[in-house]
């Protein structure tokens, strides 16, 4: 019997969180070897970012232990898909820039959600508030903030948010320094006519 590739247990969770008929998950997906953990790790936060984008609450995770091994998985509608590596050595070599690039976007895309979400929560903020909401420096919360307006926006819980900035500074009352006030607004795309099946009907398509 073959034994059902990456790509295929991916699919199958698509079909699971999409209510449709699947194949069994498994509890997780060894990689091979280090390069093949990054690209599946994100491949996951790209079907994180899609099953967002179609209304599925989703979640993109990531972990590891001293010892080596390590795990990344996302999580939607109460199915897991999961995979894990155990490394040889605790500093596994030969990885290819590319995949270096891939987990780095992966790095990249939690930094924007972690900025986006502190700015729909503040609601009208400056980098420096973002910044102290998630203790993240001011000017790498500018950088994803940056990211996201470059982009053209970003999703968070199936609503796309864009960049808006208002014009205006406002002085800290920490550092003493003037910074550009901006906030999230929901995008065009998001608004829908009054007639439209509601969101949460019976998908059958895969996002």
């Amino acid at each position: 019997m073959t034994t059902p590739s990456f790509a295929q247990h991916l699919t199958a969770w698509k079909q699971a969180v999409s209510r449709q008929k699947h194949p069994p998950l498994p509890p997780e997906i060894e990689a091979a070897n280090y390069d093949e953990f990054l690209r599946w790790a994100a491949k996951l936060a790209q079907a994180k970012i899609a099953a967002n984008k179609a209304g599925y609450h989703c979640q993109f995770n990531k972990g590891g232990t001293k010892s080596g091994r390590m795990a990344a998985w996302i999580t939607s509608g109460g199915f897991t898909l999961k995979i894990a590596y155990t490394a040889k050595t605790k500093r596994p070599q030969a990885v290819t820039q590319t995949s270096r690039d891939a987990y780095r976007t992966v790095d990249l895309g939690e930094r924007c959600e972690a900025v986006a979400r502190a700015a729909i929560k503040l609601g009208v903020c400056t980098d420096n508030d973002v910044a102290r909401e998630i203790g993240m420096p001011a000017n790498l919360v500018s950088g994803r903030r940056n990211n996201i307006e470059d982009a053209g926006g970003i999703t968070i819980d199936g609503v796309i948010y864009v960049v808006k900035m208002s014009g205006v500074a406002k002085r800290d009352e920490i550092t003493k320094r003037s910074g550009n006030v901006w906030f999230l607004e929901e995008a065009f795309e998001n608004l829908k006519p009054v007639n439209e099946p509601a969101a949460d009907a019976v998908q059958t398509r895969l996002f």
